[in-house]
């Protein structure tokens, strides 16, 4: 009994989340085996992957679908990094917005490394680190391989299988003056790459952050302490913290 009172509560509360269409549409897929989905966006030449057992759905709606907002900065950047971009839809809305825009994309996971290869091809000035961001170069690995794709959280592991980049090391490799853009979602690393940025945050123009304080408390701390001084805070831009210098 409690299970079924579990997935009755889990349907209405993503039919509240998606409405009851894409929900049902989802349900019925899922059922029918049918792992993936392609929705057309308008803007985009090709449809977009949705992986239907996942959390892709969510991510797509902030970013591609209803949930979108405008990514009103205030300026054009011209070099925009996009660290935490899961299966590529960021990277995308960044594209919509900002075509002429130079992006790199950082993400650590083998399968949403696959899927965002698969939605961002043809895009000529994106540039891909399978990596994950940190405050230097180490091996790391997933603490919480149990949690969705797009919450997957790190730690240092010398026999971990990932690999990591600063932003410091991004700005060599690429070579940056600076960043115009950084958007930064990375559940819950936010306290070791904000405890550490003296030397790069001035390079950077603009910050859009998601903070994660109810997976790991001091997250908006972290970033707050880091960026006074620097940075004025904007306002939100959906889940994000605005940040401009």
């Amino acid at each position: 009994m409690l299970r079924i009172i579990k997935r009755v509560k889990n349907f209405y509360g993503q039919a509240n989340h998606l409405g009851w269409p894409r929900t049902l549409q989802l349900r019925t897929f899922k059922r029918l085996g049918i792992g993936e989905i392609r929705i057309d966006v308008d803007g985009l030449a090709n449809p977009v992957a949705v992986r239907v057992g996942d959390s892709d759905i969510y991510d797509f709606e902030h970013s591609l679908g209803r949930w979108r907002e405008p990514l009103d900065l205030g300026f054009t950047p011209s070099v925009i990094v996009d660290a935490g971009a899961n299966v590529g839809y960021s990277v995308l809305r960044f594209f919509l917005e900002y075509p002429q825009s130079r992006i790199i994309a950082i993400e650590p996971d083998s399968a949403n490394l696959a899927q965002l290869s698969k939605n961002c091809e043809g895009l000529s000035n994106l540039a891909v680190e399978p990596h994950a961001l940190w405050t230097h170069q180490a091996r790391l690995r997933i603490t919480n391989p149990e949690e969705g794709s797009n919450a997957f959280q790190v730690g240092e592991d010398s026999k971990g299988s990932i690999t990591s980049l600063s932003i410091s090391n991004i700005l060599e490799r690429h070579s940056l003056e600076a960043i115009d853009l950084l958007k930064i979602d990375i559940e819950g690393s936010e306290v070791e790459i904000f405890s550490d940025c003296k030397e790069w945050l001035p390079k950077v123009r603009a910050l859009l952050v998601e903070t994660h304080d109810r997976l790991r408390p001091g997250c908006t701390n972290a970033v707050q302490r880091a960026v006074a001084g620097h940075m004025k805070f904007c306002g939100h831009i959906n889940e994000y913290e605005y940040y401009r210098a």
